[in-house]
């Protein structure tokens, strides 16, 4: 996905190397799903993209219980 987004804008240098440290770390994590990443939460459109995200989360939720059902 090409997203041209700059979340680390709004970002000093220390807060961006703080949060792409926290990115690695989430990678090696059990949590990690292919194309999922910790991010700023200062960038202009945060809240947009975590409502886009949370409905993206519920429809995936409910495809996959309606595949157990």
């Amino acid at each position: 996905m090409n997203d041209p987004k700059d979340r680390y804008k709004n970002c000093t240098e220390d807060e961006k190397k703080f949060w792409n440290s926290m990115n690695e770390e989430f990678k090696n994590s059990k949590f990690y799903e292919e194309g999922l990443r910790i991010v700023p939460d200062t960038y202009d459109g945060f809240e947009e993209d975590v409502k886009r995200i949370v409905k993206e989360i519920q429809e995936r939720q409910e495809k996959i219980k309606n595949k157990i059902s």
